[in-house]
This record gives structure tokens, sequence and C-alpha cells, in this order.
């Protein structure tokens, strides 16, 4: 009882979003600038929706690929491909929504608006959370900052929770010590290589906050912190390709799907 008790209690959408149009009526001192938000903010949330569906099936989809030994590479990169060239076409509508949003108020209804919006309705947070009501959300906690970026919201293959369950499932499925200790070599460089993409991804929050809020930034230079950002994820990918196939060489064709089970 003392640890429910203790737990905070996720924020109810709806009455966010109810509390978000009256900030936006109070706000506006424009009528029609505050009826053209609140037209943006639906929008907003349907791209949030199409945005999180979109990042969820890349996820299965790519765990069920990877579960399969015989895989290609250039079966993993068609899919990564795909995947980025999609986020792309989303992340622009996300910066034509912000800027169409900065159009319809001046900067001092501006910087009320985004601090409320920052603090409560981060598309990563709400893209990230699972689509399972009840479902443990792992990355929660990490994506507190606006926008997208590329990183974990392009569905990186793996996170550091699944690093760690697989470096379980290794220690039961191979009895070889010394593919095992191989094994977990490959494993050890791919926790690294999530990890520090991780980093980057987090500490992007404050710079991305910081061009979101400032009313006059001008949409390329949200584009150009993005896609540098992206450029990070994609690159990350095919260096997890890469120590995958290493990882083939220690784990037999039977021992796979033990290790990398889609359930």
């Amino acid at each position: 009882m003392l640890v429910s008790a203790c737990v905070k209690q996720a924020p109810d959408p709806a009455q966010l979003r109810a509390d978000e149009t009256s900030l936006i009526e109070a706000t506006a001192t424009d009528p029609a600038s505050a009826e053209s938000l609140l037209v943006l903010l639906q929008e907003r949330d349907r791209l949030i929706d199409e945005t999180r569906s979109l990042l969820h099936q890349y996820r299965r989809e790519m765990k069920t690929l990877n579960s399969d030994y015989d895989a290609s590479r250039e079966l993993l990169v068609e899919m990564i491909d795909y995947y980025n060239r999609e986020r792309a076409r989303k992340q622009l509508r996300f910066i034509d929504l912000i800027t169409r949003m900065k159009q319809s108020t001046s900067a001092e209804e501006w910087d009320v608006i985004a601090d409320f919006q920052l603090a409560n309705f981060s598309p990563r947070r709400l893209i990230y959370r699972p689509l399972a009501a009840g479902a443990p959300d792992m990355l929660d906690t990490m994506l507190s900052v606006f926008l997208l970026g590329g990183g974990l919201m392009g569905g990186m293959t793996l996170n550091p929770d699944d690093v760690k369950a697989v470096k379980q499932r290794v220690e039961v499925s191979i009895d070889d010590n010394t593919r095992l200790a191989a094994a977990a070599k490959v494993l050890d460089q791919l926790e690294t290589e999530v990890k520090d993409f991780n980093r980057v991804f987090t500490d992007s929050g404050e710079r991305l906050g910081d061009i979101y809020r400032n009313h006059a930034t001008a949409s390329r230079q949200l584009l150009h912190t993005l896609e540098a950002l992206n450029l990070e994820w994609y690159v990350s990918q095919f260096r997890s390709i890469k120590l995958r196939n290493q990882l083939k060489e220690a784990i037999t064709a039977e021992e796979w799907p033990m290790v990398f089970t889609t359930r």
C-alpha cells in the first residue's frame, strides 16, 4: 500500500487537452487566432497517433525480422530505409505544424502556450507510450522533451532493457563456454552502442526545447537540428547490423530463436 501510494499518477490526457484548450482561449487575444490554434492542435494529435503507430509497427516488424537467423542484411537495410523515409515525412509535417502555430500567435502568447505544451504534451512521450493500456513503458521516463528526432523514435532495434534480457537468455541458451564468451563480448559492444545513442538522444532534448520555445526560430533551424540527430540514429542502426552479424558467429541457428524471442 505504501509503495502504491507513493507512485505518481499519470495525468489524464483528456483533462490535459481540456486544460490546453482553456489556456489557449484565455491567452490568445484574437478569437480567430485561438480557433486556428485549436484546429492545428487537432491535427497535431492525429499526427502523433499516426507516428506512434508507425513506431510500434516498425519495432514489431524489426523484432520479427531480427528473430529470423537467416534474415539478410539487405532485408534489414530495406526495413530501416523504409522507416527512415516515413519518419522524415511525418517529421516535416510536425515542423510545418509548429511553424503555423507560431504564426497564429504573438511572441508573448507563444511563450505561455509553449511552456504548457513542453511540460505536458511531449510527442516523444506520447509516441513512445505503449499501445496496450497498462503495458510497461521503459522509455517514458527518458523521453520528456518535445519533438521527434530520429533516435529511439526511429525504432531502435534494441533498447537498454532489451539488451539486458538478451544477455540473460544467452546465458541459458549457449552451453559452450567459448561461444558464450564471444556472444557476451558482442552484446557488451551492443549495449554500449545503445547507451551512447540514448545519451545523444536525451541530450538533444534541451536544445530542441529551446528551438521550439523560441517564437522567432525558423523551421530550417529546427530541421537542421533534427536531421543531425536522425543521421546519428541511421549510422547507429548500421553499426547494430554489423554487431548482429558478429553475434551470429557465436550463436547457432537452433539457439538464435531462444535468444531473440518475439514474445
